[in-house]
């Protein structure tokens, strides 16, 4: 993710006070209580709408996917990618309407295993990148952030937008498993594990592994 204008040291910069943006909300659950959220961020409007407006914001991207296609270039034949994509969905729907136990909470990651042995099997997986890539490597990391207020301002409000997901994840998981997740362990853990691995990450250089969507 990178600014506009400004750079990549600017934007974590912008992701660094998210980060401590997630701190802040995690120390108002704590000691205003849960309830808040609820009584802010009612579950019918930050649970299932919040993730099926993600999905669908997704789909044109999976679609594209679907059909081999890579931006606008065609990484695999439209046949050939329409036997992958409709293998992995099918394995994906199977076992998440007839799978029991543990293994109906993993249909997503079933569906990409099948999907993956397929493109094998297909010729589709080049394992060439793979054998001459080093063993051990270190990633180029851009360090230490630039102070820019306009990207703080730029993505602090954008930021709001995966707290409210957070919430809906939480709020989801918690639907499926039977367990309030939102009490134990808490939400104001989990957003305080978001915010500090945010505010670290940004710091030395890396990707966020709490991310408000740029452009």
């Amino acid at each position: 993710m990178e600014l506009q204008h400004g750079g990549i040291p600017s934007t974590l910069c912008g992701l660094a006070c998210a980060g401590l943006f997630y701190v802040l909300l995690s120390f108002c659950v704590r000691y205003f209580g849960v309830g808040i959220i609820t009584r802010v961020f009612p579950p019918i409007v930050v649970g299932p709408p919040v993730i099926a407006v993600i999905g669908l914001s997704l789909a044109p991207v999976a679609v594209s996917m679907a059909v081999g296609l890579a931006g606008d270039t065609q990484v695999v034949p439209v046949n050939t990618a329409l036997i992958i994509s409709g293998i992995s969905l099918l394995t994906t729907m199977v076992i998440f309407l007839f799978a029991k136990g543990w293994l109906k909470l993993i249909p997503i990651l079933c569906g990409i295993a099948v999907g993956y042995v397929v493109s094998v099997a297909l010729g589709v997986v080049n394992f060439a990148p793979i054998a001459k890539a080093t063993w051990l490597a270190v990633p180029q990391f851009v360090f230490p952030p630039e102070w820019n207020l306009a990207a703080v301002l730029f993505i602090l409000p954008v930021a709001i937008a995966p707290a409210i997901e957070h919430f809906g994840d939480i709020l989801t998981i918690s639907s499926v498993t039977g367990k309030d997740y939102l009490k134990d362990p808490g939400v104001h853990r989990t957003l305080l594990g978001d915010g500090v691995a945010t505010f670290v990450a940004a710091l030395a250089g890396g990707p966020p592994p709490t991310r408000p969507t740029l452009k």
